[in-house]
């Protein structure tokens, strides 16, 4: 398996400090990320969970694209307990939980059992030694376009699958490939919704929210 790449945010490239979102997230917090088809957004769940990093625990990334290199690392100089990454994308299923970062590479992102079982694996890997298990999916969008699960039932099964009771959740969506039935049944198993649109000027502007279906 060839390695890949981590190197730390630029938490600059978000403006997270300047944003109207929380500073921090509670434990067992499930932030969805609505944000346009734009790869440019999608290290943004990351960066949230990077924020947390000092008290998320371990974390488990997937990525399911160009982000297959995303910067995981906290801006901020703290470091999660473990990190492990779950590509989504490699055309077969490899699994290599002893190197430095575990990984887990399934064939397509529309492959929801391997998927799951794959958060799964680092999960239960994770959660004797490390306390909270938090989750990070840059988009969650190529998965449901692929699938046939019912959204909700894709998401649910992710989290039960990757997340531990006090981890925290951060889940990309982007809401420009989505009809308003898929993002009511996404929003409805998140406790918190942050917002995202590009300006005129290019830049990010985040609206944090509380769910209304919680």
């Amino acid at each position: 398996m060839t390695s890949t790449t981590y190197s730390p945010p630029d938490p600059a490239a978000f403006d997270l400090e300047d944003q109207p979102i929380p500073p921090t997230l509670s434990p067992g917090a499930t932030v969805l990320v609505a944000m346009p088809a734009d790869s440019d957004c999608r290290e943004l769940p990351f960066a949230l969970l990077a924020r947390d990093a000092a008290t998320a625990g371990a974390a488990i990334a997937v990525t399911t694209g160009q982000e297959s290199t995303a910067r995981l690392e906290s801006p901020c100089g703290d470091e999660f307990d473990r990190l492990g990454v779950v590509e989504t994308t490699a055309g077969e299923r490899l699994t290599a939980l002893y190197r430095e970062t575990p990984t887990i590479r399934t064939p397509v992102p529309g492959d929801i059992e391997r998927t799951t079982v794959a958060l799964s694996e680092l999960h239960d890997a994770f959660v004797a030694s490390s306390g909270p298990v938090s989750l990070s999916i840059a988009s969650i969008s190529p998965i449901l376009e692929e699938s046939a699960e019912a959204p909700a039932t894709v998401l649910a099964s992710f989290l039960e699958a990757g997340r531990s009771t006090t981890g925290i959740a951060t889940i990309g969506v982007e809401y420009t490939r989505h009809d308003e039935a898929t993002m009511r049944a996404l929003s409805a198993l998140a406790s918190e919704i942050v917002w995202v649109e590009r300006r005129a000027d290019g830049r990010l502007s985040l609206e944090y929210q509380p769910s209304r279906t919680r």
